[in-house]
């Protein structure tokens, strides 16, 4: 996020692609910065952490996995062992489709995920359901855009997915903007809290 952050999404990516070592040096100088930032935070007392990189798009990452593998997960195992070495829970947040690299985030020691409703729901929650956590799935497109009935199916789809799993906890993926009418908001609080409690009416996992 540093460098989407100083230099936009779109120059970040196309540095990546036209010049690798330059962008692994801005890389590990950027890295260098998130690990003392870590650190700092490992000797408060929270008890989680969101680490937020947006790396996907509704179609995936945006860098080829390999080059993933080799520049920037072994980035986040070590930030991350900073804050994990205190007992501190580490929350791996990013837009779009992560269903790729969930096992390689697994790997660098995230203790569970914050998805969005492009990530398959089914295969993370059946493969981590039982032992990470996993916040979200709610298409927030449904809550803006669609009646009352389409926002309970909405609800009633993610928790007959997932609702059975311990680690799993409903929630609306990004954030709820002021544009969701009302009714519906409310319709999606109601569901979540009725259904949410009774997942064995989907299915006894």
């Amino acid at each position: 996020m540093w460098l989407i952050k100083m230099f936009g999404l779109r120059n970040v990516v196309k540095a990546a692609y036209v010049d690798p070592k330059g962008f692994e040096n801005l890389l590990n100088r950027f890295g260098e910065l998130s690990l003392l930032e870590a650190k700092a935070w490992s000797q408060t007392d929270i008890k989680a952490f969101i680490s937020h990189d947006d790396i996907c798009s509704t179609r995936g990452p945006f860098f080829p996995v390999d080059w993933m593998r080799r520049y920037l997960f072994p980035w986040y195992k070590r930030i991350w062992w900073e804050l994990r070495s205190k007992g501190i829970i580490i929350l791996f947040c990013t837009d779009g489709d992560m269903t790729l690299i969930v096992d390689d985030i697994v790997e660098a020691g995230a203790d569970g995920f914050i998805i969005e409703e492009c990530s398959n729901l089914d295969l993370i929650a059946e493969k981590y359901g039982n032992e990470k956590s996993i916040v979200g799935g709610v298409d927030i497109g449904k809550l803006t855009y669609n009646t009352p009935d389409k926002v309970i199916s909405e609800v009633k789809r993610c928790l007959k997915t997932a609702g059975s799993y311990p680690g799993y906890f409903i929630n609306v993926s990004g954030s709820i903007p002021d544009n969701v009418p009302l009714v519906n908001l409310e319709t999606y609080f109601k569901a979540a809290k009725k259904f949410g409690l009774k997942p064995k009416l989907f299915h006894g996992r």
